[in-house]
């Protein structure tokens, strides 16, 4: 489900330094539901040669593909796919096979259909247990303390940590909303927000995601609300974002 880590999973295994020194290359593509062989070809051409490449022909982006990783054992990580068509996935993944013996293509997914077409090893992540959930939220809110935090902080923590339902996204977006004041009040607060009413796990996290964001700054909530203008998925310019901020926010 959404939220459960897989992809901050996936970030952590690829920045181990048993698993870098076990490849030579490494590329990130991030796929998305909205699938389409070419474009997601092209963002492995991009990711592998470091620039947009001029052509559009899945022949000439397969050719580059192997141009760049033919002989080199690679780790291959196709974030978030969501399309379970095998002659998509075939064509998609057919220049990989040139890599070296030992190469990988690892996967995060939210459909069991598309694990059967993968046909892999599959790890299905599990919800966090209550107390993991709380460690999550404490880690967040209260960064900086040491073990002896104010019981009744904990005892709030704990039952809003209980509403996060396992889920480490929602922790952690609740521990961004508690981090703004230790003071007791503003913990339960964010424990009787009306937010927390929708017990759907499907909706959870965008619910807790809305509590945390009703606790930014009003800078953030402006620089939030202009990059909600660019779709998901957006490679953006950090300079180019700074400059075009700054200039929205007089008009905000």
């Amino acid at each position: 489900m959404a939220g459960v880590g897989k992809t901050a999973l996936m970030q952590h295994v690829c920045g181990m330094e048993a698993v870098k020194s076990s490849f030579e290359l490494t590329h990130w593509i991030w796929v998305s539901q909205e699938f389409d062989v070419v474009s997601v070809t092209r963002k492995i051409v991009e990711a592998v040669t470091r620039s947009r490449p001029e052509c559009g022909e899945l022949s000439t982006l397969h050719e580059l593909i192997v141009e760049h990783l033919a002989g080199k054992r690679c780790l291959i990580v196709l974030d978030d796919v969501w399309d379970d068509n095998p002659s998509h996935w075939n064509s998609l993944t057919a220049p990989l096979s040139r890599c070296a013996p030992g190469s990988a293509v690892a996967v995060t997914m939210r459909s069991n259909k598309v694990t059967r077409m993968v046909n892999t090893k599959v790890y299905h992540l599990k919800c966090l247990s209550d107390e993991d959930c709380w460690r999550v939220c404490q880690r967040r809110a209260l960064p900086n303390s040491d073990a002896n935090v104010d019981q009744e902080l904990v005892e709030i923590g704990e039952k809003i940590a209980k509403k996060c339902q396992g889920l480490p996204l929602a922790a952690e977006a609740a521990g961004s909303a508690l981090g703004a004041s230790t003071s007791w009040k503003h913990w339960d607060e964010v424990l009787n927000n009306d937010l927390w009413a929708d017990n759907e796990v499907k909706n959870l996290v965008l619910q807790v995601l809305k509590v945390s964001y009703d606790h930014l700054s009003m800078p953030l909530k402006r620089s939030f609300a202009f990059c909600s203008l660019f779709p998901k998925g957006f490679v953006f310019d950090k300079d180019l974002l700074s400059h075009y901020g700054i200039y929205s926010f007089s008009y905000l």
